[in-house]
């Protein structure tokens, strides 16, 4: 099969347009801070009776009532608190 000049320059030009729009380092839009991840905002009544404090770079939960202190839950449990709240008759 023979190709003239003029299709091998379309086919050319057709391979740079599509290399054009690849994305790459150079020409990828800058996101910033689009997809972290968002911050849930506290919703257990358990935080009106406890603060959240950072001690020596550990996180930790203080009783506004009695001032003990306890290990932050990372998964965001407040089963702990909740009991603690029960043992103190606090509602």
């Amino acid at each position: 099969m023979e190709v003239n000049g003029d299709q091998h320059n379309d086919a050319n030009a057709d391979i740079e347009n599509i290399t054009n729009i690849m994305p790459n380092q150079d020409n990828c839009e800058d996101f910033g801070d689009q997809y972290k991840k968002k911050t849930q905002r506290k919703v257990s009544k358990v935080w009106d009776e406890f603060t959240i404090l950072e001690i020596g770079g550990n996180k930790k939960v203080k009783c506004k009532h009695c001032k003990t202190l306890f290990k932050f839950s990372e998964s965001g449990t407040t089963t702990q608190y909740k009991r603690h709240q029960a043992v103190l008759n606090v509602s």
